[in-house]
């Protein structure tokens, strides 16, 4: 069973440009933690990725995630900006839909986490080049 389902975005045609070209404006314009340039250039593909989102990461036993539910643009401005984030803290759904996909998170490293480890540590706004996001981190210690 499926609680939650991201779906990215999927293009295919003729490049005029070489994507590697594509990655680094990729870079400039929309800076992400987690980027990534595949190039299998004997099947014709180039796979071109950009995330913020921590899916999941071990470090010596330390399993954490930090999903990300709600999005906002950043603003003209420091003060345009601080009202769109505020505007994202106080909105319910946004909440709880964070709250659901972090209940998710938690349940699913529980499982492969000793018994008690799980924590959710923080719940932040982290902002990027275009956009605000709601982020909390969750952290379990391996139970294997």
């Amino acid at each position: 069973m499926f609680y939650q389902i991201n779906f990215g975005r999927f293009w295919r045609g003729k490049l005029v440009e070489h994507p590697l070209n594509i990655f680094h404006r990729l870079t400039v314009t929309n800076p992400a933690p987690f980027s990534a340039y595949i190039e299998a250039v004997d099947l014709g593909l180039a796979i071109v990725s950009s995330s913020p989102e921590t899916l999941l990461r071990c470090n010596s036993g330390i399993l954490s995630t930090a999903p990300i539910k709600g999005t906002v643009t950043r603003g003209a401005n420091k003060s345009a900006d601080l009202g769109m984030i505020t505007s994202m803290i106080a909105d319910v759904k946004e909440r709880s839909e964070h709250r659901m996909l972090v209940d998710l998170m938690r349940n699913d490293l529980s499982i492969v986490s000793e018994v008690g480890t799980v924590n959710v540590s923080r719940f932040n706004v982290e902002s990027y080049a275009n956009v605000h996001h709601l982020v909390s981190h969750i952290t379990g210690e391996l139970s294997f």
